[in-house]
Parts: structure tokens; sequence; C-alpha cells
């Protein structure tokens, strides 16, 4: 029988054993402590993409586009995980998680939070809009998309332009702005990547 493991992965079995830890999810990548594995990944998928359907004027939805829209979820499927982590488009897409989980970490630690009034915006605003509520928790959001929303926050509170009646005519000006915060940010924060090895059991 063929099985995936990955670097590090006994180390965080969390009392498990491996095999139950494979079988369960994939470690892909650490941020100083926390450690983000493949389910993590598309669930912060689905919730930037579900994101866009409650504040379409989202510009960390437009920034993240390719991982948010344009999403292939063959991708990450685990079960073909073999045969796409070498491939370019798996690398592309971790490389954008990777950016988006560094901008959500360094956004927490700026102590950027999210209020109850906006809170309740946002799920007002999912069920007007007829979004999926698979992220909405009765009157709390889970914390895939309360990432999404703290950045989106985090981002409006340093773009002033963001802010303004001009915003949409902006736009482009607005997001390249955050290209530059995002490539800032991502070069100051390290990660730890797993490396994928296949071995027989």
């Amino acid at each position: 029988m063929q099985v995936l493991l990955l670097g590090g992965l006994f180390i965080f079995s969390f009392n498990l054993s491996a095999k139950e830890e494979l079988f369960s999810d994939v470690l892909v990548y650490m941020i100083k402590d926390k450690v983000y594995s493949l389910e993590d990944l598309n669930k912060a998928q689905r919730a930037l993409k579900d994101f866009k359907c409650m504040y379409p004027d989202s510009f960390i939805v437009d920034y993240f586009n390719l991982i948010a829209l344009k999403f292939d979820k063959r991708v990450f499927d685990q079960a073909k995980l073999k045969e796409n982590y070498k491939s370019k488009k798996f690398e592309i897409y971790l490389s954008e998680m990777l950016k988006f989980h560094k901008m959500t970490f360094y956004s927490k630690e700026q102590s950027v939070s999210v209020n109850n009034e906006l809170k309740k915006a946002i799920i007002l605003s999912a069920k007007t809009n007829n979004c999926r509520l698979d992220f909405i928790e009765g009157n709390d959001i889970s914390d895939y998309l309360y990432d999404a929303l703290a950045l989106e926050v985090f981002f409006r509170s340093r773009n002033v332009l963001a802010n303004t009646e001009d915003a949409n005519s902006n736009r482009k000006k607005i997001l390249k702005s955050l290209d530059s915060l995002a490539n800032s940010i991502t070069n100051q924060i390290n990660h730890t990547q797993f490396e994928v090895v296949y071995s027989k059991d």
C-alpha cells in the first residue's frame, strides 16, 4: 500500500499515530508556531470565494483572485496530491496561499480585530445575497471567514483611497498598493514548508 508522508508529521501528530494523522489530513507548511494543513488551505480558499459574495467590493478577494475565484480544486485534492504537488499550478497556488496566510498572521500581530457589528453586517449580507453559509456559525463567523474579513479591514486601514467614494475608479492603483504591502509582509515572515515524500508500507 502506498502512503503519503510529510516531513515533521511525527512531531505534529497530536497524540495520533502517523498513519491516523496521515489519513485525516496532510500538513503543508508552518508559519512561526502555526501549522497549516491541506484542509486549512482548502477551507481558506472556499472562505475567500464566499467572501466575494458577501462583500462584492472586497480588495482582498480581487488581489487573491487566482485562489479565490479561478481556483482549480483538483490541484489541492488530497487523493490526487501525488500527481499534482510537483506541478506548476500547485506551486503557484501554494505561493499565493502562503502570501495570504502570512498577511493574515501579520494583521493579527498588528492587533487588527473584527467587531461584532461588522460580523453582523457580513452575516446579513450573506443571507441577503443568498451566499453559501458554510462559514457562518449562528451569530458568528468561522475562523476562516474571520481571516478574510480581518485582512480586508487591515488593508483598508492602511490605504486611505480604499475607503473613499473614488475607490472603484482608483481600484488598479489601490490593488498595486496592496501588492507592494503583500510582498513586503511575505518577505518579512519566514515559514517552514514540509517536504512531500512517498514510501510504501
